[in-house]
């Protein structure tokens, strides 16, 4: 929104950053304890234009030390590609900013996207990145959960009907790739 408050206004922010760290007594996070530095890089509608996403990544290698960031989770994605996206043109500003975060000690974690099997999404697609897929709750792929066979190191983990919080207060369940990725 090009102003200084992280307070998500589209709720898909929140409902991330609560499966992570969530201290709601029935829907606790995978890491109640942890510390999110919330940089916000997504208008209400959902559109993360590259330039804000980049410079969100370039925030936190800039904060690592004053904030302690060890983690980049990042639940946003395009394109579709079957095997390394760095060197195409629209990531190759990506591959430079993840390397570099790579290269700073803090991990990228990535959501493939859903698109099903076949493609996966950027930044996913960057060599350097964890790339994370999702499960059902039975442990099996669901058919939006995308992945393809030259990334046989994608992590898969639980991203369908996820109960975390809601923008303001509550709950809501969603389901996604975006959901599995904080799990990792």
């Amino acid at each position: 929104n090009n102003d200084s408050d992280p307070m998500d206004d589209q709720g898909h922010g929140t409902h991330v950053a609560g499966i992570v760290a969530s201290t709601d007594p029935v829907y606790k996070g995978v890491a109640p304890g942890a510390k999110i530095a919330a940089v916000k890089v997504c208008s209400s509608s959902g559109s993360c234009p590259d330039a804000d996403v980049l410079a969100g990544i370039d925030w936190c290698m800039a904060n690592k030390n004053a904030y302690n960031i060890s983690i980049m989770s990042i639940s946003l994605g395009g394109g579709q590609y079957t095997s390394y996206c760095d060197g195409e043109t629209d990531f190759a500003p990506y591959a430079a900013a993840i390397n570099q975060a790579v290269a700073k000690n803090i991990t990228v974690v990535a959501a493939t996207g859903n698109s099903g099997a076949g493609t996966i999404a950027g930044p996913a697609c960057i060599q350097n990145a964890t790339r994370v897929t999702a499960t059902t709750k039975s442990d099996t792929m669901p058919s939006y959960a995308s992945r393809h066979a030259f990334f046989s190191d994608i992590i898969a983990a639980p991203g369908s009907a996820i109960t975390s919080l809601k923008k303001m207060d509550g709950t809501v369940t969603m389901s996604g790739t975006s959901m599995a990725t904080p799990h990792v």
